[in-house]
């Protein structure tokens, strides 16, 4: 009976506990041991569809089970029997055909006595969840991500990529192993400090890190980890998302090196958005570090910025056009253009724009490229503003201007400075071409005396080196200056000294800056290389100058020479005054060649010297003087009122000579003779001023009176003959005298045998002048050994020159009474003989009858033929014909006149025929060579040839001819 009570009981507390889940969300069932279903709660009466009928019936009448893992019935029946519980998944199919998948918990039941009396199982219905997990895992299976689930010791729990292996298993079969497995051994402690350990912490995590598989190259992925908290907010998962990012790493690496390569790129590189309508500004998006430099801007100060920000003021407006338009229309951009950086600092840039459109074809980007060419096109300016500045140097312009455009040369080089040029002067600097510098600094600055701390420029100048100031505020070099740069703002001033050659200073080169600035290297180098060129231009200027005084003045005396007379006589007449005349002297120092014969040139060059002095100081304020050559000098008197006045002058000047001149030791004493013509009551033309001037100068000469007026109304056969002994006197300066030479043959055979040299005066101002008429002028006036000498030198060099044409050809030159007396015939001869390096036996010299009857003849033609030249008697039996001097004169020759020639033709067996049979007669007993001269024709050359004569000379054979034309007519005959 108690066991009965027992048992009732047991059953009523079971219905008790059971029907206080009657309300549960939970569905709840109790089966017997027969598997009749014993109860059922509410839940789960409407998940399975069923009421209370069902109990007592058979737990297959609710559902049959589908086991989702085959093991799980044997499983659960063993616990259950071993008295535990047990859960898992299972499917369920109820009798109307639906599938549930749910998740059940189940345990026995026993009664009073311990014994089993059935099951209690607790259900939840996972069907929905079950269809949602089952599209994660295709979203997962399908992600391109590996997802994987790590339990927070970091074993594998879960991955969607099993086909990843490692060290040879599947990673499906690494779940409970490690999932640093797969993990390279460099990458371990990064992932565990990066991934694991931040995701373990709570937070996320993220690393990339290089997978290794089996016979395949180490695989770089990137993970990122998101920790998942259990219910008790713990970290009970770590669940990471890796990809493989090897592409991308290789893309980012070389993304890396071109943006490295861009970013530290010499050439300046900017990038912009396109604009929304085209034409428009376009917004900078990226620019490097050499766009930073070469616009001086700095990367932040550039967003928002458009890239026209470098236009500037100076920027060429064509240029702006075209690169404006070639935006508009999508187009490359190539050009170059004058920028300006920051603070308008102007720099030349090559500039490549290159349109970047999508795959569509859309402009998206553009990229410019920018390459600074300041440099280089300053070099070319600087080389063209050289060329330019040379050239202006070359073409001989004003100084003043070629020191300007030297001074712009600078400035465009150093773009916002301004430059100036100064000369120096003894000690003190004054400017040398126009400044833009301010007025007031400049009037302040003129005359600048130098020194060690005169400024910059007077600085540079003092110690002949570079001075550059930056801040003209707080250097010692500007202490006295500084109230004249500042308030003309002038804050920086870098000079450089320009020094010849000799390293002299002629001046300084400077450049200012309105605010404190440093120079270069590069600056200091091309302020001096200017300054070298500035030099360049000074010397040669200076020189050109000297050349100019030099081309324009005497060398050996200072004085002014023909060309500067000129000139002054054009002005002197120019400013004469109406009432006033000007007088112009031709002064002629006597018996000049005497001193330089003497005592040599130098001498001779010394005593111009001392009266060129003396001329200078006694005509200092009354007139001027220059030197014509020789022993000239040409004056000009300022004007007058009466000739009285001229005559005074003309005293003091003579004057001078008084006092004797101290030469090589000795005191000589020389007087001049000066000759007058007065402007206008004599010419009015310059040229025949001095004409008249050198007449008058003749006729005090020959009047022995100092000085004289020119006479212009002296008769005519004198005033040529005036004209001629003045003009002679030059002529040898201005080599108007030339030699001719006339042929001389071989009667019998026409071989030339010889030449005489005959003298001819082509005059300028008188034509041509026969010798007839030029001899006599040149014994008069003592000119004849000076032309004599001159002739014997020619003839004598032309003598040996014909040797290569003729060998054995004799020249022959006649002499005049006046050279055969004169005293250094012998010298002059022999001097002429060695100078030239000619043989004394190809040189013949012809004298006049007239010469030899002087009782001194025979001495002096001895002497002539101990030299070894040859004598001839010229004109033979015109003069004072003794036939007996011919016994004891050493001559080799006789010429017969050519008035015995010219009636051969009329008169062949006359009188001159009889006198020269006999004159052949005579030379050949006295074994002389007999000549004839004047021969014309063919029937006189054939008559004296019959008549035994044994050289002919005459218009037959040759006229005269230049030397030139001499050697075409002998090489010819």
């Amino acid at each position: 009976m108690t066991d009965e009570y027992e048992t009732e009981a047991a059953a009523t507390r079971q219905r008790q506990l059971l029907q206080g889940f009657e309300d549960s969300g939970l569905p709840l069932l109790a089966f017997d041991n027969a598997a009749r279903v014993v109860y059922i709660n509410r839940a789960a009466r409407d998940l399975y569809g069923v009421d209370l009928t069902v109990l007592g019936q058979p737990g297959s009448s609710l559902f049959t089970y589908e086991w989702l893992d085959p093991d799980d019935d044997a499983a659960s029946a063993a616990a259950l029997q071993a008295g535990r519980s047990w859960s898992g998944q299972v499917q369920q199919v109820l009798p109307d055909g639906r599938t549930l998948r749910v998740e059940i918990h189940v345990s026995a039941t026993y009664d009073a006595q311990g014994a089993r009396s059935g099951t209690l199982g607790f259900v939840r219905d996972i069907t929905a969840l079950h269809k949602d997990e089952r599209l994660m895992q295709l979203v997962v299976q399908h992600l391109q991500e590996v997802v994987t689930l790590h339990a927070p010791d970091g074993i594998i729990l879960y991955t969607n990529r099993p086909s990843i292996r490692a060290a040879g298993d599947d990673l499906a079969d690494l779940r409970g192993r490690s999932g640093y497995d797969i993990i390279h051994p460099d990458d371990r402690d990064v992932f565990r400090r990066e991934v694991h350990a931040r995701a373990l912490h709570g937070e996320m995590g993220q690393a990339e890190w290089r997978r290794i598989e089996p016979g395949q190259p180490p695989a770089w992925m990137e993970t990122r980890a998101t920790p998942v908290a259990g219910r008790d907010g713990h970290v009970q998962y770590v669940l990471t998302l890796s990809r493989e990012i090897g592409e991308r790493r290789a893309r980012d690496e070389r993304l890396r090196v071109l943006e490295s390569a861009v970013l530290h790129a010499s050439d300046a590189v900017v990038i912009s958005t396109a604009p929304e309508q085209p034409g428009e500004d376009a917004p900078v998006l990226y620019v490097n570090h050499g766009f930073t430099h070469l616009s001086g801007y700095q990367a932040h100060e550039l967003s928002g910025q458009r890239q026209s920000l470098l236009i500037g003021p100076g920027s060429d407006p064509l240029a702006v056009q075209r690169i404006v338009a070639a935006l508009a229309a999508g187009q490359q951009v190539n050009e170059t253009y004058l920028a300006a950086a920051r603070f308008g600092r102007p720099l030349w840039i090559d500039l490549a724009l290159t349109p970047v459109v999508d795959d569509v074809g859309r402009l998206t980007h553009w990229i410019g490229v920018l390459r600074d060419v300041t440099r280089a096109r300053q070099q070319l300016q600087l080389e063209h503003d050289r060329r330019a500045v040379l050239e202006m140097s070359a073409a001989s312009r004003p100084l003043p201007e070629i020191l300007e455009a030297l001074v712009q040369l600078i400035e465009r080089q150093l773009g916002d400075m301004t430059g100036s040029l100064h000369l120096l002067r003894g000690n003190r600097l004054y400017q040398g071409a126009p400044s833009r510098l301010p007025l007031p600094y400049l009037q302040g600055t003129e005359g600048l005396e130098i020194g060690p701390v005169a400024g910059s420029c007077g600085a540079a100048a003092f110690q002949q080196r570079s001075v550059v100031v930056g801040d003209i505020r707080s250097d010692r070099h500007w202490e006295a200056y500084r109230h004249l740069a500042l308030p003309n703002g002038l804050l920086a001033c870098w000079s450089t000294p320009i020094l010849s050659q000799q390293r002299a200073v002629l001046g300084t080169f400077a450049v200012y800056a309105s605010e404190p600035r440093w120079a270069t290297p590069e600056d200091v180098a091309l302020l001096e290389d200017t300054a070298r060129l500035a030099a360049v231009i000074l010397e040669r200027h200076h020189a050109l100058d000297e050349i100019q005084r030099q081309a324009r003045h005497d060398h050996l005396t200072g004085l002014p020479n023909r060309s500067r007379f000129a000139e002054q006589l054009e002005a002197a007449l120019t400013s004469c005054p109406p009432t006033q005349v000007v007088a112009v002297g031709l002064l002629d120092i006597d018996r000049f060649k005497v001193v330089n014969d003497s005592l040599g040139h130098a001498a001779g060059d010394e005593l111009l010297q001392l009266i060129a002095r003396r001329l200078q100081t006694v005509l200092e304020g009354r007139g001027s003087v220059a030197r014509m050559g020789g022993d000239e000098f040409t004056l000009i008197f300022t004007p007058q009122r009466r000739r009285a006045e001229i005559a005074a002058l003309a005293e003091a000047v003579l004057e001078a000579f008084a006092a004797p001149f101290l030469v090589a030791g000795h005191e000589l004493f020389v007087r001049g003779s000066l000759g007058l013509a007065v402007f206008p009551e004599d010419t009015a033309q310059p040229g025949e001023l001095l004409r008249l001037a050198d007449i008058g100068m003749y006729q005090a000469k020959r009047r022995h009176q100092g000085w004289a007026f020119c006479d212009v109304v002296v008769d005519a056969p004198a005033a040529r003959g005036v004209a001629l002994e003045a003009a002679l006197h030059r002529a040898l300066e201005r080599s108007e005298l030339s030699l001719h030479y006339q042929p001389i043959v071989d009667a019998a055979t026409g071989r030339p045998t010889g030449v005489e040299a005959l003298l001819r005066w082509d005059s300028p101002d008188l034509g041509p002048v026969s010798t007839a008429e030029l001899i006599p002028v040149a014994e008069e006036s003592g000119l004849i050994a000076s032309i004599g000498e001159w002739v014997l030198h020619q003839a004598c060099q032309d003598a040996v020159r014909l040797q290569a044409v003729t060998p054995g050809l004799r020249m022959s030159v006649n002499l005049s009474a006046r050279q055969f007396h004169h005293l250094n015939l012998r010298a002059a001869l022999q001097h002429a003989l060695e100078t030239a390096n000619c043989p004394a036996h190809l040189l013949t010299l012809e004298l006049t009858e007239g010469i030899l009857m002087d009782a001194d003849a025979a001495g002096r033609l001895a002497v002539l033929h101990d030299l070894g030249v040859r004598l001839s008697i010229d004109d033979f039996g015109t003069g004072y014909s003794s036939l007996s001097y011919l016994k004891w004169l050493p001559v080799q020759e006789l010429k017969i006149d050519r008035s015995f020639v010219t009636l051969l033709n009329d008169e062949p067996d006359g009188v001159d025929a009889q006198i020269i049979r006999a004159l052949v007669g005579l030379a050949g007993a006295l074994h002389l060579t007999l000549t004839a001269e004047g021969v014309e024709t063919p029937a006189q050359a054939a008559h004296l040839r019959d008549l035994g004569v044994g050289a002919l000379q005459g218009w037959l054979i040759s006229r005269a001819k230049p030397f030139e034309e001499l050697l075409t007519w002998l090489q010819d005959a």
